[in-house]
């Protein structure tokens, strides 16, 4: 029986622990404007509103999912199966329209997926040492950048409606360098740049939505921040010479 007096940030906690005691969470991701986020469980997955919090819609599976990422709050997803039942397999992107409750498209790769980012333009996808560019509209595979081995997918994508920013780890010889890949949406026309921002691999990542900052952490947890489009560095290190510890967001 519920308590007499609990507060409103403890019941929407507890609503929230409630809908997935009885499942195993193998994923947690915001949307792009941070407004909704999605949940993936060893049974399916959840999309909730952050704030108030409150359940947007459930789908149950006969396996899980490993990822689930958004596309702003429209019915379009693209998952990912995870887990020890996937739903899919570790390597198939599905897109998914969940108005009709089916699938839209696959993807197929070479080894697991490790990470999926949507713009309304294109679809990112990260596997070991891979980032992989395609079109939304359709399919056509825009561009292939080579990263370091990025077992965790580090992987950070943002739009200002004219340019998409890709923010990926640099090869092994370019440890603790970012590669930031833009492309102008009018013109077809890409550009790169190589970010010296650790010495130590990259963590994580994160761009602001505009694409024109861009945060990062270390394995070591040095946290700097960036102009993505020159070579300037903004801040001092935050945290240094950590262990014991890892990095699993930045924003």
């Amino acid at each position: 029986m519920e308590p007499e007096s609990v507060s409103g940030s403890e019941k929407r906690r507890d609503s929230l622990t409630l809908s997935t005691q009885a499942e195993e969470v193998l994923f947690v991701g915001f949307n792009q404007d941070h407004g909704c986020f999605a949940v993936g469980t060893t049974t399916g997955f959840a999309v909730w509103e952050a704030d108030p919090l409150k359940l947007r819609f459930k789908r149950e599976f006969d396996g899980g999912i490993g990822i689930v990422e958004l596309l702003y709050r429209t019915n379009i997803l693209a998952l990912v199966g995870g887990g020890p039942r996937p739903k899919f397999p570790p390597d198939l992107l599905v897109l998914w329209d969940d108005y009709r409750t089916t699938k839209l498209a696959e993807l197929q790769f070479t080894s697991d997926i490790k990470s999926v980012r949507l713009t309304r333009d294109r679809i990112v996808v990260a596997v070991e040492g891979k980032v992989y560019i395609y079109q939304f509209a359709d399919l056509a595979l825009v561009q292939t950048l080579t990263t370091d081995t990025n077992p965790k997918g580090v992987l950070a994508v943002a739009s200002d409606g004219v340019r998409i920013f890709v923010a990926c780890p640099a090869p092994a010889a370019q440890l603790g360098s970012v590669i930031v890949q833009s492309f102008n949406l009018r013109t077809g026309q890409p550009a790169n740049k190589i970010i010296a921002a650790h010495k130590s691999g990259i963590g994580q990542l994160a761009l602001t939505r505009d694409g024109t900052k861009l945060a990062t952490a270390s394995v070591n947890v040095r946290f700097l921040t960036h102009n993505a489009h020159t070579n300037t560095t903004h801040s001092t290190p935050i945290i240094q010479h950590t262990t014991g510890y890892r990095c699993i967001c930045v924003g």
